[in-house]
């Protein structure tokens, strides 16, 4: 005997979504809505697609050179940002880690900074034994260690067991080079404000600027080097429009126009290609895709890297902060203009 079967108690299929949100140029990406999807998290840097991170690029140095040709706006966002990190810059332009517990600033060393390392000794390998037919390692703990004239004598230690290894507790780092760290910007910040360094930087400059303003624009510039250059991920834009922007921005030592964007867009993201990519493009090639000579190739990424202070390493937190909050407080201020 056939049971009928309620055709309702049959549970449909759930629909699955058949729309993909995959942009097929620049203009299917709207900057509205991506720093919509930014600000609250709908998109982060491992959800964009490359065009996404074009855009994003193109954004940052287009907005940030029309910031800098108006000196007060464009310092009104530097300070806002600088807040966000607990810096402030007083009426002389020294900037300062406001005292949280009090009105004071703080210009203190980080008592936390590990002291200088110690001297190394003098080493020296031990005689080996003519008798022996084997090769003894070159350990430290094999060598004589010359202290104050005298000699140390040290026997061989035996290999530490990898089980002991994995029980060992590691001490977390207070400041790691990978997160947000007011006290290591301000460090940098510092740094950047030596005479020394202030000539330095204005000496590494020169090789960016160009004597008239090239015809390609940025947009078709980072579409040419995506076109040409597959090695390019989305990673590679995203960390190169935060490096653009700590050294525009933040550090306040890169002065950007329409004469020297192109060079410091290419050298920003052949560096984050090199740091990130494991197989990339040959200098050959980079070098036609951008239009420069290969000499002048290495000398601007040489000039970038100083001016990073070779800084290169950047968290997935800190770019995170950056599209959502840096990158859309940015447009922002590019809106109310």
């Amino acid at each position: 005997m056939v049971h009928e079967v309620d055709i309702a108690e049959i549970p449909l299929k759930r629909s699955e979504e058949t729309f993909v949100d995959e942009p097929k140029s620049l203009l299917d990406v709207n900057d509205i809505e991506l720093s919509f999807d930014l600000k609250h998290k709908v998109k982060n840097i491992n959800s964009l697609h490359v065009f996404h991170a074009i855009v994003i690029l193109r954004n940052t140095v287009e907005v940030i050179i029309k910031l800098q040709e108006d000196p007060q706006r464009f310092q009104d966002y530097r300070n806002s940002q600088l807040a966000l990190l607990g810096i402030q810059i007083d009426d002389s332009g020294v900037p300062y880690i406001a005292d949280s517990n009090s009105n004071n600033r703080s210009n203190k060393p980080d008592m936390t900074t590990p002291p200088h390392s110690p001297p190394l000794k003098i080493a020296k390998i031990v005689k080996e034994d003519s008798s022996n037919d084997f090769l003894k390692d070159a350990t430290p703990e094999s060598t004589e260690l010359l202290d104050d004239g005298e000699s140390v004598n040290a026997t061989t230690s035996s290999y530490i067991p990898i089980e002991l290894l994995l029980k060992e507790e590691f001490t977390e780092v207070s400041e790691p080079i990978t997160g947000c760290s007011s006290k290591r910007i301000y460090r940098e910040m510092q740094t950047t404000r030596k005479q020394k360094a202030a000539a330095q930087y204005s000496h590494l400059l020169k090789s960016f600027n160009l004597a008239s303003e090239p015809t390609i624009s940025v947009e078709s510039f980072l579409m040419r080097i995506n076109t040409y250059s597959s090695s390019t991920s989305v990673s590679v834009y995203i960390h190169a429009a935060f490096l653009i922007y700590k050294l525009a921005v933040i550090m306040d030592v890169l002065p950007l126009s329409m004469f020297n964007v192109h060079r410091v867009i290419l050298s920003s993201i052949r560096c984050s290609t090199k740091k990130l990519e494991d197989v990339y493009q040959s200098q050959t090639n980079y070098a036609t895709v951008v239009g420069v000579s290969k000499k002048d190739l290495f000398k601007l990424e040489v000039g970038f890297l100083f001016l990073c202070n070779f800084q290169l390493v950047v968290g997935e937190q800190i770019l995170n902060d950056f599209v959502k909050s840096a990158y859309v407080d940015l447009l922002h201020t590019n809106a109310n203009e």
